[in-house]
């Protein structure tokens, strides 16, 4: 499972699930972080503290077939 911001559908349908450059995170730079889940519940919790924390973004999972 994937969680992200609804306005990246359009982009993830296009080009794919893809970091890119901007932040930094351990070292690493990247400007969309990417939130993967091993379960729908994990999933779910990750939604629910990004929605209490985010400002005003809806988010949405999305089901990946490996």
């Amino acid at each position: 499972y994937h969680i992200t911001p609804s306005k990246n559908i359009h982009e993830i349908q296009k080009n794919g699930m893809k970091p890119k450059d901007g932040i930094a995170v351990n070292g690493k730079s990247y400007k969309n972080r990417l939130y993967f889940a091993t379960s729908l519940i994990a999933a779910y919790d990750l939604y629910v503290n990004f929605t209490s924390i985010r400002d005003e973004q809806n988010y949405i999972i999305l089901k990946i077939n490996p």
